[in-house]
């Protein structure tokens, strides 16, 4: 009986550090930003550099069809490598990328002398990734300007004609538009982005 009355239950163990909420806010926000450039970088960007070399190749094929030909080519194949480096700036993207979910996941189960180690590295893989997200990004709307731009020069025809129609007209002026409006976009989403990497860069107290 004294035994039992001298038994103590044992004392629960401190609970684990935590980073600061602003940590989680940076990776989870904006909402689906990380989900649309893989978008961009996976599906998107491999299918208009497709498109872009293979315009190359009807290019080159009935180059008579064309007033400037070889500068139709040369943005085509700017493009097309934009486009390129679109899917490789995505891919470095996603090395960096982490879910909320399982960044709690890892420091529920991360002994206590592991969590300062976790705390600095956390912040900068967001960094990071949201470095690569903007150059994706950019990448993809300079190449789809790009692609636009070779359309709108493609449409052009030869000196030979005397009036182009007004449809031709019509089509050229739509890329040239939608040229313009990408671009604006793309300066817009450009410096969104600036600011929001700025906000997610500063230190993250824990």
């Amino acid at each position: 009986m004294e035994a039992a009355c001298r038994y103590q239950a044992p004392e629960p163990p401190p609970p684990k550090r935590q980073p600061n909420a602003d940590f989680f806010n940076a990776l989870a926000q904006p909402w689906g930003d990380s989900a649309a450039v893989d978008q961009l970088a996976t599906t998107a960007a491999p299918m208009l550099a497709g498109f872009s070399f293979a315009l190359i190749g009807i290019v080159l094929s009935t180059p008579t069809a064309l007033r400037w030909p070889d500068l139709a080519v040369l943005l085509l194949v700017a493009a097309g490598i934009v486009l390129t480096l679109t899917v490789q700036f995505g891919s470095i993207a996603r090395r960096w990328a982490i879910a909320p979910a399982d960044w709690r996941e890892l420091l529920a189960i991360a002994p206590e002398s592991d969590l300062d180690a976790l705390a600095n590295a956390g912040p900068g893989a967001v960094k990071k990734q949201g470095r690569w997200m903007v150059w994706t990004r950019v990448a993809f709307n300079v190449g789809l300007v790009l692609l636009l731009v070779a359309v709108a020069v493609g449409l052009v025809p030869p000196r030979a004609h005397h009036a182009m129609p007004t449809t031709r007209e019509a089509a050229i002026a739509l890329a040239l538009v939608g040229a313009a409006a990408q671009a604006a976009v793309t300066l817009v989403v450009g410096v969104r982005d600036w600011l929001w990497n700025r906000e997610v860069s500063k230190p993250v107290r824990t």
